[in-house]
C-alpha cells in the first residue's frame, strides 16, 4: 500500500506527521478522485477529511 511505503518513508526521515492537501497527491495515495480532501499522516493514524459531499459507501 503506498501509504505504508510513505509512512515507513517518513519514519526513517524523522517525519512526525504529514498534511497532505494537493488532490494529485490524495488520489496516488487513497485512490480518492472528488474534488476536495486533506490526509494527515502520523505514525498511529491515517485521516483523511472531505466535506459532506462524499459519503462512504
Amino acid at each position: 500500500m503506498r501509504i505504508e511505503k510513505l509512512k515507513a518513508k517518513m519514519l526513517t526521515e524523522n517525519i512526525d506527521s504529514l498534511l497532505i492537501t494537493d488532490m494529485k497527491n490524495i488520489f496516488y495515495l487513497t485512490g480518492f478522485s472528488g474534488t476536495a480532501g486533506t490526509v494527515f499522516l502520523t505514525a498511529k493514524r491515517n485521516i483523511f477529511m472531505t466535506d459532506s459531499r462524499y459519503s462512504e459507501m
